[in-house]
C-alpha cells in the first residue's frame, strides 16, 4: 500500500470515530435535557404545588364558556371570534358583552 491509500484509510477511520463520538454526545445532551426539564418541573411544584390543578380548572372554565358560546344564536364567524378571544383571555370583555346581549334578548322574548 502506498502513502495515499494509508492516508485515505486513516481519514475514513477518523471520520467514523468522529461520527460515533458525535452520536454519543447527542445522546448525553438529550438525557441532560430531560433531566433539566424534570428539575424545572420539580422546582415549579416546589413553589406552586397546585399548578396542575389550576391549569385543569382553567381548562374546565374555558370549556364551560365555550359551550355557552356554542349555545348562542349568533353566526359561526362571531362564535369563532369569541372562542378565539376566550382562548387568549378567559375574562374577555367581548365574551361578557355577547353574553349580556344574548341574555338581554332572551328577556325581551318572554
Amino acid at each position: 500500500m502506498n502513502l495515499r491509500n494509508w492516508s485515505t484509510l486513516i481519514l475514513y477511520i477518523g471520520g467514523i470515530c468522529t461520527a460515533l463520538h458525535g452520536q454519543q454526545q447527542t445522546q448525553k445532551t438529550d438525557n441532560t435535557k430531560v433531566l433539566e426539564t424534570e428539575e424545572i418541573e420539580l422546582a415549579m411544584l416546589k413553589f406552586e404545588p397546585n399548578y396542575t390543578e389550576n391549569s385543569a380548572q382553567k381548562r374546565q372554565l374555558f370549556l364551560r364558556k365555550r359551550m355557552q358560546v356554542d349555545s348562542m344564536q349568533i353566526s359561526d364567524r362571531k362564535k369563532q371570534k369569541l372562542i378565539k378571544a376566550l382562548y387568549k383571555d378567559l375574562n374577555s370583555t367581548a365574551f361578557e358583552k355577547a353574553l349580556l346581549a344574548d341574555q338581554y334578548f332572551e328577556d325581551d322574548i318572554d
